[in-house]
């Protein structure tokens, strides 16, 4: 494929921010060039403190700036080994006075430089489909921390409960599964022609050549976090090999060989302890959300206002349980997504497999 699906400077950013080329924004970027040790506010012509690193300000058309992103998407030996990941230099919150602190956010990816046209720089990168999903489902958590605006920092943006933190970024998904969508967020790499209105509409309807195994790979992957973090968990590699394989047998159709350890490529272990069902969770509330704002129109100016203030402006300010209720439109509509479970609630199942 030859459309490039990110361009810092064009369509890509400007739409993951919920923003339409003709209608009123919510919120955009504009480029800014920096060097290592520059001055604050000082702009140069280029970036020397790594290659392809990028800095943006991102701005609300009715409040103005909201804060500052960097984009080191390129990557380099020595560099942390993620496909993405989103790092809040600077939380947001209230200051004394009535002034707000502006969040400051680093989103680092590892786009191969052999991707890359001409030198390895993040101004024009051709990107995998699943690199492209990648950095939609990064800058959800992007936006969420950006227009989040909470009294304290403890409770800004992605610091909201685990159930629903997920949440913004599967929504954000969605939007590279929309043709409508796709038109706007991928060009030739030459020509910078738009992509075909045909073309975006096979991409949009390309998903997992077998979503149920994945469903039920990310099913057993909750499992098993469950299990290694709970009341017995396992003592050695050995037996957090056995619990994966014994966990397989019970709940996944094609469990892994027995001399492999597939707990060693699961990185979430170490930072999502106890709780990667909430990527399960997400997956079924960012469907609701989907359908109720943005299925018919994706980039309606008035749905962008509402997504941000419902969703994404407290932070995790609100109960989560509020916060679903008020963003699928009351108590009815939220139990057709909800069901109450041992005191608590939980996502239907039916939303899981809604797509499949």
């Amino acid at each position: 494929m030859h459309y490039v699906y990110t361009e810092t400077k064009s369509a890509t950013i400007q739409g993951m921010m919920l923003r339409h080329p003709h209608s009123h924004c919510v919120c955009s970027f504009e480029d800014e060039s920096i060097v290592s040790g520059a001055a604050s506010g000082t702009k140069v012509n280029r970036c020397v403190c790594g290659a392809g690193l990028v800095k943006l300000a991102v701005v609300c058309c009715e409040h103005g700036p909201l804060g500052t992103l960097y984009l080191d998407l390129v990557a380099r030996p020595g560099k942390v080994p993620s496909s993405g990941i989103l790092y809040p230099v600077r939380c947001g919150r209230e200051l004394p006075g009535g002034m707000y602190q502006q969040p400051i956010l680093c989103l680092v990816g590892n786009v191969a430089a052999a991707h890359g046209i001409g030198s390895a720089t993040a101004t024009q990168l051709l990107l995998s489909w699943k690199e492209f999903k990648t950095l939609l489902h990064e800058m959800g958590h992007a936006v969420h921390s950006m227009v989040s605006r909470t009294k304290y920092q403890h409770v800004w943006g992605t610091r909201c409960a685990q159930d629903i933190v997920e949440v913004p970024s599967h929504l954000w998904e969605h939007f590279a599964s929309d043709s409508r969508c796709l038109a706007l967020l991928a060009r030739h790499k030459s020509s910078r022609e738009p992509l075909p209105a045909q073309l975006a509409q096979q991409l949009a309807c390309r998903t997992s050549a077998t979503p149920a195994l994945e469903l039920q790979q990310q099913a057993l992957m909750s499992l098993v976090d469950l299990v290694y973090h709970g009341h017995l968990p396992p003592s050695s590699a050995h037996e957090s090999s056995s619990v994966w394989l014994s966990l397989a047998h019970q709940h996944s159709s094609l469990p892994p060989p027995q001399t492999t350890s597939p707990q060693a490529r699961f990185s979430h272990l170490t930072i999502y302890g106890a709780s990667y069902y909430s990527y399960l969770y997400a997956r079924c509330l960012s469907e609701a959300i989907w359908d109720t704002h943005l299925l018919q129109d994706p980039l309606n100016p008035h749905t962008g206002q509402l997504i941000k203030e419902l969703l994404l402006k407290p932070g995790g300010s609100l109960e989560p349980l509020d916060l679903l209720t008020s963003v699928l439109g009351g108590p009815v509509q939220r139990d057709k997504v909800l069901q109450a479970r041992h005191g608590g609630w939980c996502p239907k199942t039916d939303h899981l497999v809604k797509r499949m």
